[in-house]
């Protein structure tokens, strides 16, 4: 059988990118770039003051600007010169979104669903979406969050 979360809340990750994204712009003037490619952040006496990109541009920070790091998985690399650590890990995971039939909306689940036995979640999403996910694995190269031994030159054996 399945197991029924009417609590249960999940998003739609390109969706609420695009929605803080939009707040963020709208709301606070902010300055949005995507796909940049910073490879180091520079900082003065603990100020951000630069981003340095892989292109050779360098972008100057000011003082009352605010510099959000969004780049996932790398977070943790890129800001590990400035002494912050991140708990951040690789995730690679399998799952598929559909549009739902006009016919078939009303028998659309409208809360999470699990699946036990096939380790099987199913999500509604607005729009007449569904998501179907199923097995997570975490790390990447080699490392897992939960190896002790990861990056000590252990076996982890």
């Amino acid at each position: 059988g399945a197991v029924h979360y009417p609590q249960a809340l999940f998003m739609h990750c390109a969706d609420f990118v695009q929605e803080l994204t939009a707040v963020l712009q709208q709301k606070y003037g902010a300055e949005v770039r995507c796909s940049v490619n910073v490879q180091r952040i520079i900082a003065d006496r603990g100020r951000v003051c630069a981003l340095r990109c892989a292109d050779g541009e360098e972008i100057v920070v000011e003082d009352d600007d605010v510099v959000l790091v969004c780049c996932g998985a790398t977070t943790s690399e890129l800001l590990e010169p400035l002494h912050v650590r991140t708990p951040i890990f690789p995730m690679k995971g399998y799952s598929i979104t559909i549009k739902v039939p006009d016919e078939l909306l009303p028998h659309m689940p409208r809360h999470m669903l699990v699946h036990k036995k096939y380790h099987m979640y199913v999500s509604p999403y607005p729009g007449g979406r569904l998501r179907f996910t199923s097995i997570a694995e975490f790390g990447s190269g080699g490392f897992c969050p939960w190896d002790a031994t990861a990056g000590t030159g252990g076996s982890g054996a």
